[in-house]
């Protein structure tokens, strides 16, 4: 099964295209959220890059894919500001976000007194890992204490009770790395930069 990648236009793309071609998955890129959506099953929003580079296609591209979420064998992976877009909003361009899971994208300074979360972290997975669910499938055969690269100023402040949050620790203070929600996966590392561990989750993503 192929896997969509929807190119924002400043996203990082190259990476996780040499990261999908290592694995062997095949993979669809374009800037056309229709022809990702006739693609494939699977869609990844990419990270890097700011916010206001999605206000102009924001609508459309929520509707899109809210239509696409409908159905259940139908999987969106947001990876970075991938992830945060899915949230209510973000104080990064003062932006109503998608809305898809209930919570705000905040600055890490003002909370953390810090201005960027950067490097190879692992994950606390607070006993979500259970036999039946997406984050088992998601890390299959990846070691428990596996590192995961981060490169983020805003954080995922999520208030929805009824989605799974993983979490990292940063300097003392933690951060929600892994938001799911039914069929909808957010990530706040760069999978595409944290080498096998990395290739080994986006290749469990392309079999769920």
């Amino acid at each position: 099964m192929s896997i969509s990648i929807f190119d924002t236009g400043t996203a990082n793309i190259a990476s996780l295209e040499k990261s999908l071609d290592k694995i062997k998955v095949n993979y669809f890129v374009s800037k056309d959220i229709n022809a990702c959506i006739e693609k494939s099953k699977k869609i990844i929003l990419p990270g890097i890059g700011n916010m206001s580079s999605l206000i102009d296609i924001k609508d459309e591209l929520k509707v899109k894919l809210i239509n696409f979420l409908k159905k259940n064998d139908n999987y969106l992976l947001g990876i970075c500001l991938g992830a945060q877009i899915m949230l209510d909003k973000s104080e990064e361009s003062k932006t109503d976000a998608f809305g898809l899971i209930e919570g705000d994208v905040k600055k890490i300074f003002d909370k953390f007194k810090f201005n960027l979360n950067i490097g190879h972290k692992p994950i606390d997975f607070k006993g979500h890992l259970t036999d039946q669910s997406i984050l088992k499938k998601l890390f299959y055969k990846i070691p428990l204490d596996a590192k995961f690269y981060f490169l983020h100023k805003y954080y995922l402040d999520v208030k929805d009770k009824h989605a799974i949050k993983c979490e990292s620790n940063f300097n003392e203070n933690k951060f929600t790395s892994i938001v799911i929600k039914k069929n909808i996966i957010g990530v706040q590392f760069h999978p595409e930069l944290s080498k096998e561990n990395g290739l080994n989750f986006l290749e469990n993503f392309s079999r769920i």
